[in-house]
């Protein structure tokens, strides 16, 4: 679990939060807005794991194939280690602001949706 998935569980649990009928659209504090951002997040990162999921899937066949979905697989563990140091280096930049939660949530999302341009273009090139 990354540091800032158990500050967001302590922070919530400690104070009894229940998100369940939050609407986003009015969300005004700080962990209505840190709650919205951590859904959106986890819509990116479905959209992430499908693209490269379906990246995966076109490559089959021949040896060639085979050696090349190693590759990239191999890529994608090393993607997901730096993406994860890079935003964790932004949250400890902003540690002490009510804004580290949303910073890191834009990072991972804005790595995120490069990362699915790319793989979405991966079998093209």
């Amino acid at each position: 679990m990354t540091i800032l998935a158990i500050l967001f569980t302590l922070s919530t649990a400690s104070t009894g939060f229940d998100f369940s009928h939050l609407d986003c659209e009015k969300a005004f504090t700080n962990p209505e807005i840190n709650e919205c951002a951590r859904r959106d997040h986890e819509v990116v990162e479905a959209k992430l794991n499908k693209s490269y999921q379906d990246t995966l899937a076109k490559l089959t066949g021949d040896a060639d194939a085979f050696e090349a979905k190693k590759q990239l697989v191999s890529a994608q563990r090393e993607w997901i280690k730096f993406r994860k140091l890079d935003c964790q280096a932004k949250f400890t930049l902003n540690r002490g602001g009510t804004i580290r939660t949303l910073v890191y949530y834009d990072c991972m999302d804005n790595h995120a949706n490069q990362r699915i341009a790319q793989l979405e273009n991966w079998a093209d090139l």
